[in-house]
């Protein structure tokens, strides 16, 4: 049996020597999308997986941004297009008169951004939450639609869900986007007063049903007169933004845009795009 001292010595003579090493060889840093060592640096997405992202290419709606059918395969830039720049706006947004002024997404809710979204929630992987929320912000700078205004403010969960997860993925988004955009972030000033079930799994007739009086704002003078930037991770039917952009507005605010990481479309849409963009593709390099 080692001596006391020995005993007591020998776990911070592995702290040193552990640490010595690190700073004389650095571990490679991971990619938070694929967890393999990163060669770029810069604690974001890799290149690989920056790849994978399905991005929102124009045209799109002038609205809500999501995707319109023909066209595509160009990367997210400033959101904008021919479709949003002439005003076309999808069949959602024809059908449904929300409040908010404007919508944008860098992505389409498939393929890897998808599982990313569902990595945050469902796994409660927040380093991936994090460099999602800079990815984000980076959008949010180059979006012109999106400004100005004054303040964010994330899509509140209710205290049940929030109990249960232990974060909200929206302010984990929130967060990044407010600090490099240089604005405020208002955790508290949007309240869920009730749990409600997940949109995506309600008929499009129900998702207003299912969001109405769902929120309350807690702090209206924090709001008066200011243009906000809503947060969310996913916009589908865009009924859970129009009842918050309503309450919101009701208690003063002077405008409210909003920012998602991803977008939901019209599968069927969506499908005869990605099959457009590879066929259009496939003629350019046979011409090549």
């Amino acid at each position: 049996m080692l001596p006391t001292v020995e005993r007591a010595w020998t776990p911070l003579v592995q702290r040193v020597w552990l640490g010595a090493l690190n700073a004389l060889f650095p571990p490679k840093a991971l990619c938070p999308g694929c967890q393999r060592p990163h060669r770029h640096g810069g604690g974001g997405l890799c290149p690989a997986c920056l790849a994978r992202l399905p991005l929102v290419a124009p045209p799109i709606c002038a609205r809500c941004g999501r995707p319109l059918r023909g066209g595509g395969g160009a990367a997210a830039g400033t959101g904008g297009g021919p479709a949003a720049r002439s005003g076309q706006v999808c069949t959602t947004c024809r059908q449904a008169a929300h409040l908010f002024a404007v919508a944008r997404a860098p992505g389409v809710y498939d393929g890897a951004l998808r599982d990313y979204i569902h990595r945050v929630k469902f796994g409660a992987d927040r380093a991936l939450g994090e460099t999602l929320g800079r990815f984000l912000a980076e959008y949010a700078l180059r979006t012109r639609e999106l400004w100005p205004f004054d303040a964010v403010v994330p899509v509140p969960l209710h205290a049940q869900r929030l109990a249960e997860r232990g974060f909200n993925q929206a302010e984990l988004l929130a967060r990044p986007v407010a600090h490099y955009c240089g604005r405020p972030l208002l955790r508290h000033v949007l309240e869920r007063v009730r749990p409600t079930a997940a949109q995506a799994r309600m008929p499009v007739g129900g998702r207003r049903a299912n969001v109405r009086g769902a929120f309350r704002v807690r702090a209206a003078a924090a709001l008066a007169g200011k243009r906000l930037l809503l947060v969310d991770d996913v916009l589908t039917s865009g009924e859970t933004a129009g009842e918050a952009a309503r309450v919101l507005l009701r208690a003063g605010a002077a405008q409210v845009r909003v920012l998602c990481l991803a977008v939901g479309v019209h599968e069927a849409e969506w499908r005869a795009r990605q099959r457009a963009a590879t066929s259009t593709t496939g003629r350019t390099a046979n011409r090549l």
